[in-house]
C-alpha cells in the first residue's frame, strides 16, 4: 500500500471518535506521524482511552478551520496481520481455485479469471498450473498481496510463512500446485497476471474484488530490522552476475533412532559474504515428522531471490519461517548481506529440545 505524510499544522488539534462506544476525545496536534493509504490515515503515538498505539481514520483537510477533520467512516484499530490469522475460523474455510490453462499456442488464461472474496473471511487460494502446458506460468497481484493477512503459502513440499508474498510462478508437470492461505481486508479491485513476456498479451490477466465491510487496517508485521532496500538490490534479479558463481549448501532435516533424536546435518553452515548461494533444505521420505527451518535473523539479512521446490517458485521480501513436510525439500536462491552467527532451530514443540539447532556463520 503506498503512503505519504500528513504534515499536521501547529494548531491544537481535537476531534471526538466514536470508540467503544464512547465519544472519546483525541489530540492529534500531538501525534508522532501520520501516514495515508488506501483505507484512510493511519496514526501513530495516539492515546485513545488510556491506550497508545495506533489507529486509523478518514480525515479531511478543511481550508476553512485549517485543521483535519474526521471523516464520515470512522475509526478503528490497527490489527496486525497475525491476530487477523490466529483469530480467523479456519474451520469454515473457503477454498477457490484458479488453473492456468493454455488453450493453444496464441491462448493462455486463467481458468476462472475473475475471483471474488468477502473481507474478514479466510481463504484458502489454489493456484494449479494444468497438466500437460508447456510453459510455468505467474500468478503475480502485488497490490492485492500487500492487502491480505497472510497465514502461509504451502506446496507439496513446503510451507512457508512471510510478512507478504510477491509472486507464485507454477511449474510444469503433474499436480503442480500452490495454496494460499489468507483473510482479505480491503475492498476493491485488484488486476492479476503472468509476468513472463508476452503471456499476459495472450491473455493470462485478470481481476480480484474484495466486497464486504473494510476491515480494520493491518499491520503486515514487516521487521524493522529489514532493510527495505535488500528488495530492490539487483542481485534480486537471476541476471544478475553474481548467480554465475553460486554456491550449492545442503540442509538435512535428521530424525535418530531414538524418539526425540532430531538434528541439522550440518548443524552449522558456513557462508560468505555478498557471495550467491542456493541453500537446499530437505525432509527425507523416511523421516516421520514435519520439521522447520527457523532463521530468522538470518532471512532478514538476505537478498532474496526466491524459494523453489518442484511445484513452484515463491516470491517474498523475506521468509518468517520455513516448514518441509515429509519427502519435501526447497531451495533458497540467497545472498548474505550481513557478517553474523544466526541461531537455527526447528520451532515444533520439543524438536529444538530433542537437538534439532544449530546455526548460520556469515563472514
Amino acid at each position: 500500500m503506498k503512503t505519504c505524510t500528513v504534515v499536521m499544522v501547529a494548531a491544537l488539534l481535537l476531534v471526538s471518535v466514536h470508540v467503544a462506544h464512547a465519544e472519546v476525545p483525541i489530540d492529534l496536534s500531538n501525534t508522532s506521524s501520520a501516514t495515508s493509504g488506501k483505507t484512510g490515515v493511519v496514526l501513530s503515538g495516539i492515546t485513545v482511552e488510556g491506550v497508545d498505539g495506533e489507529f486509523w481514520a478518514h480525515m479531511v483537510w478543511n481550508p476553512v478551520t485549517m485543521k483535519f477533520e474526521l471523516g464520515t467512516a470512522g475509526v478503528g484499530r490497527v490489527e496486525s496481520s497475525s491476530d487477523v490469522v490466529s483469530s480467523a475460523n479456519w474451520s469454515a474455510v473457503e477454498t477457490v481455485t484458479v488453473e492456468m490453462k493454455e488453450l493453444s499456442s496464441t491462448q493462455f488464461v486463467f481458468e476462472p479469471n475473475h475471483l471474488t472474496f468477502t473481507a474478514g473471511r479466510p481463504y484458502i487460494l489454489r493456484i494449479k498450473n494444468a497438466n500437460g502446458n508447456a510453459s510455468k506460468h505467474y500468478l503475480t497481484a502485488a497490490e492485492f498481496y500487500k492487502s491480505i493477512a497472510t497465514r502461509k503459502a504451502q506446496t507439496g513440499d513446503a510451507e512457508y510463512k512471510a510478512p507478504y508474498f510477491k509472486a507464485f510462478e507454477l511449474k510444469t508437470g503433474t499436480d503442480r500446485q500452490l495454496e494460499l492461505f489468507f483473510v482479505p481486508m480491503v475492498p476493491g479491485e485488484y488486476g492479476f497476471l503472468c509476468t513472463i513476456p508476452g503471456h499476459a498479451e495472450l491473455g493470462m490477466t485478470g481481476t480480484i474484488t474484495v466486497v464486504g465491510e473494510p476491515q480494520n487496517p493491518i499491520d503486515l508485521q514487516v521487521a524493522s530490522e529489514w532493510s527495505r532496500p535488500l528488495d530492490i538490490d539487483p542481485r534480486t534479479s537471476g541476471s544478475h552476475e553474481v548467480w554465475s558463481s553460486r554456491e550449492t549448501v545442503e540442509v538435512t532435516l535428521v530424525e535418530g533412532p531414538e524418539a526425540g533424536d532430531f538434528s541439522f546435518s550440518p548443524s552449522s553452515v558456513p557462508l560468505a559474504k555478498d557471495h550467491a548461494y542456493v541453500v537446499k533444505i530437505q525432509n527425507p521420505a523416511g523421516n516421520g515428522s514435519k520439521h522447520y527451518f527457523t532463521t530468522t535473523d538470518f532471512y532478514r539479512t538476505l537478498v532474496l531471490r526466491k524459494a523453489e521446490d518442484s511445484h513452484a517458485e515463491i516470491k517474498a521480501p523475506y521468509f518468517n519461517a520455513i516448514e518441509l513436510l515429509v519427502g519435501g525439500s526447497t531451495e533458497l536462491f540467497v545472498v548474505p548481506t550481513k557478517s553474523g552467527i544466526y541461531p537455527s532451530l526447528c520451532t515444533v514443540p520439543g524438536h529444538a529440545a530433542g537437538g534439532m539447532v544449530g546455526s548460520v556463520t556469515v563472514q
